[in-house]
């Protein structure tokens, strides 16, 4: 879905002018059949629908009851499907209803090993740092995260920075949630001396 925010003090809460913006901005909003999912392509857990086991619906999804349609050129609503609960009906995930939420969550291994730094260090002869007034010269250049080996690399995510807030500043770790952030390789320099 496209998303399309409205103005300051209509968002939120259901309102006669929320209502009203909607039916304003319809054709703002693009509604589709077949949602892309966010996530690994494969998840191991969940992603289909199950009810073979027990003969019965074991399948705790709900669904968006409505109408899908578009407006053609007139401005006159043209009905393409009905989604009220009878056959054909398209059920989802509860969590599949708020725009920036996640519809499946997936678990993978996050088992990885990771080259974190490596550095050059060059020790200056005491001769030459002794002429600078200087006893020990040290000199380096060091690199950070330069390589990282997991079974889900195609995932991109690091499971060192693969967290959640948890409220009062605190973080739970090892759940990605909207914070894959480019992979940074910093390079630097190091001076170390002593007189």
């Amino acid at each position: 879905n496209q998303l399309v925010i409205p103005p300051d003090g209509l968002g939120g809460n259901p309102s006669n002018a929320l209502r009203d913006w909607v039916v304003a901005n319809a054709d703002a909003l693009i509604f589709t059949n077949n949602p892309r999912p966010v996530g690994g392509p494969t998840p191991d857990f969940g992603g289909y629908y199950n009810d073979f086991y027990t003969g019965i619906g074991a399948y705790d999804g709900t669904f968006a009851p409505g109408v899908y349609g578009y407006y053609d050129d007139s401005g006159n609503f043209i009905l393409t499907k009905e989604n009220l609960g009878n056959e054909g009906t398209e059920f989802r995930p509860y969590v599949m209803s708020y725009p920036w939420d996640i519809g499946e969550a997936n678990l993978f291994d996050a088992d990885y090993v990771k080259l974190r730094e490596i550095a050059l260090n060059y020790r200056v002869p005491q001769r030459a740092s002794q002429k600078l007034g200087i006893r020990d010269l040290n000199v380096s250049v060091y690199s950070r995260n330069i390589m990282i080996w997991t079974k889900n690399a195609g995932m991109g995510i690091d499971p060192e920075k693969a967290y959640q807030s948890a409220g009062n500043g605190t973080f739970k770790q090892g759940v990605e949630r909207f914070n894959a952030e480019p992979w940074v390789v910093p390079v630097g320099f190091k001076l170390s001396f002593s007189f």
